[in-house]
């Protein structure tokens, strides 16, 4: 029997036969993730490794409610925070590395995939997060790990974009052996808000509005509807009767405004991935679909994607790879002109969302909070209501995006390897807000209202609606040739070291226009007649609104150097150094060089704790100090 193994591949036992010939074929075996770090530059096996760096694997990831992988990555490691922005379906959450490194610039860190760094800001055309983060393209699913490197020894390799730590995401690839269909589906609900307050109902809203009429007689202006029906019968508008009738009415409607306002939110998922390869060739090909609606009625987001790899040796040692990944995401949103929860908890129970005719009714005696409270009759604004704001006044964002990655590795010499990569990706974003004439969104934000005569903005009949349209689109590129070396001498030294030089740019075009009138029924914008602006008020309009146009490019080019020794898996000595040129920082501060320096010492492999591993199995102690820039 003979026992065949080589690094790299799994170990064969074979029978010799008589003829004494053996013809035997390894599988490459797959090294467990946690004893390498892969820093998209390199890979190195983390007892060579100085920094402070953490990794989460596939497995990690695995939840069966996420959808995001910054989710999938909370409270998974530690020095890592994730913090969400608002809760709307498919948000990418912010990812904080040891807290926040800047007061004014860009606290995210540098997310790099697959080996190439995406651009930070891709996109800026009035969007969000939501939509620009291009690291929320990458489904849970497709993720074969997820490197942190927190600290300057670390991170430093990555230069001035590196400030805020660096997030090195490595997707799946196809594996030598049988063809494999994977599929993951996920269905998920979110229940709607409580208010655990323990308010009054309408018959003690009433009550209570009754007691202070008695003992305060307040305006109109300063109560609900008690207060205001008792005013108009004072004056002689409508009779005590009438007031009395109305506030009868009044007692029958007790409306919970967060049921009305907020629903329970239905998401699902789908991924589906094949895989597979020879010796030759491996391919990976992935497709996601998630459709999530939003607690708050009239949200929804739908996203769609794909991820394909193919992987190809043409030679033995000339290994050729292209990755490619496309998304498209739409989100839709209610926009009221104010918080909506604000006004579920704090409305009067006595409103109705809508007439006996089915008809919108108008809430009379809710103000913002807490600015208007006391001092103004409701908003105004006398046809107020919550449900027609949010269906009629909507947000739209549609967010498209193609990237390919394309790399070449030669390996000559034995231990000498070339890797040449390119990456390339276009963006564009669409943003559309939309008014329908008569909201009090249109009417607050009326264009007109800087130039309005009166204090209270412009009156209904000039109130028609806008329409806020808003593009952008991005193209960058990065290309990047390195050469590496390693080595191991007499079984105990360990040698590796890389030069690098990275060039790349990214070229952003924005554009917005907007309409001060929309008729959102026929899908016709304008704007108004300038009769409705008095002689000496003309240069209170804000011509600046009504559109413009933009364009930033950026291009940079950097120089990395990098070198580890390591004695007998023992004692390690790792150095970085890397120059950057960027154009948006003028010429003084070019090339200014960023490195990094550290020692380490594998205490559990000396031989006077080998006898104690069931005690402690791994002592680890390093020493590391960093210099890195950040651009704003």
């Amino acid at each position: 029997v003979l026992v065949i193994s080589f690094i790299g591949y799994q170990t064969r036992q074979v029978t010799v036969p008589p003829s004494l010939v053996v013809n035997v074929s390894l599988l490459k075996t797959a090294m467990e993730l946690t004893d390498v770090v892969v820093s998209g530059f390199q890979d190195r096996k983390k007892a060579v490794t100085v920094g402070s760096i953490t990794t989460a694997t596939a497995k990690d990831l695995e939840n069966a409610g996420i959808t995001t992988f910054e989710k999938a990555l909370s409270g998974k490691l530690s020095g890592v925070y994730v913090r969400s922005q608002s809760g709307r379906p498919g948000e990418t959450g912010n990812i904080i590395i040891r807290g926040i490194n800047t007061l004014t610039g860009n606290a995210e860190p540098l997310y790099v995939l697959d080996g190439m760094p995406l651009q930070t800001g891709e996109v800026s055309g009035g969007m969000n997060s939501l939509i620009t983060n291009g690291i929320g393209n990458i489904p849970p699913e497709n993720i074969e790990s997820i490197t942190i490197l927190k600290d300057a020894t670390a991170a430093s390799i990555y230069g001035a974009r590196a400030a805020n730590g660096v997030i090195v995401i490595t997707t799946k690839n196809g594996k030598v052996g049988n063809d494999y269909v994977n599929y993951s589906g996920k269905y998920g609900i979110t229940l709607r808000p409580e208010n655990k307050f323990n308010f009054m109902n309408s018959a003690e809203k009433i009550a209570f509005e009754r007691s202070i009429v008695e003992d305060f007689r307040p305006n109109y202006e300063k109560g609900g509807r008690v207060i205001q029906l008792t005013n108009l019968a004072d004056k002689g508008v409508i009779t005590y009767e009438e007031a009395e009738r109305r506030i009868a009415e009044l007692e029958k409607t007790n409306t919970n405004w967060i049921d009305q306002l907020y629903r329970v939110a239905q998401s699902q998922s789908h991924n589906i991935s094949f895989s597979g390869g020879n010796n030759k060739t491996t391919y990976f090909a992935s497709f996601n679909y998630q459709d999530a609606q939003g607690s708050l009625i009239q949200n929804k987001f739908q996203t769609g994607g794909l991820n394909m790899k193919l992987s190809r040796f043409i030679t033995p040692d000339l290994l050729f790879r292209v990755n490619v990944y496309a998304t498209i995401k739409k989100n839709v949103e209610g926009q009221a002109g104010m918080d909506p929860f604000k006004y579920a908890v704090f409305a009067n129970p006595y409103e109705k969302p809508y007439k006996e005719d089915g008809s919108y009714a108008s809430d009379m005696t809710y103000r913002e909070i807490p600015y208007t409270v006391g001092t103004a009759s409701s908003l105004y604004y006398s046809s107020f209501n919550m449900i027609r704001e949010l269906k009629e006044n909507k947000l739209s964002n549609t967010y498209g995006n193609v990237r390919g990655q394309f790399s070449l590795e030669y390996t000559f010499l034995r231990n000498f390897k070339y890797t040449g990569n390119i990456a390339a990706s276009y963006t564009s974003v669409q943003d559309k807000d939309e008014s329908f004439a008569g909201t009090y969104r249109s009417w607050v934000r009326n264009w007109l209202n800087s130039a309005s005569t009166g204090s209270l903005g412009v009156l209904p009949e000039h109130n028609r609606g806008f329409l806020l349209e808003s593009s952008g689109r991005t193209m960058d590129y990065t290309l990047r040739n390195t050469l590496e070396y390693n080595n191991t001498f007499a079984g105990k030294h360990f040698v590796q070291g890389f030069f690098a030089s990275e060039f790349g740019a990214v070229k952003n075009d924005q554009f917005r226009h907007f309409n001060p009138i929309y008729l959102q029924e026929y899908a016709i914008a304008g704007y108004p007649s300038w009769d409705l602006v008095a002689d000496t008020r003309f240069m209170n309009l804000r011509l600046d609104a009504l559109g413009g146009t933009g364009t930033r490019e950026n291009r940079s080019a950097s120089f990395i150097g990098s070198a580890a020794y390591a004695y007998d898996n023992r004692y390690v000595v790792n150095g970085n150094v890397r120059y950057d040129g960027v154009d948006i920082i003028g010429s003084d501060n070019q090339f200014s060089p960023l490195w990094s320096a550290g020692v380490k010492w594998n205490a559990h492999n000396e031989k006077f704790l080998k006898d104690h591993e069931d005690v402690l199995s791994r002592l680890v102690v390093s020493l590391g100090y960093g210099y890195r820039g950040s651009i704003n």
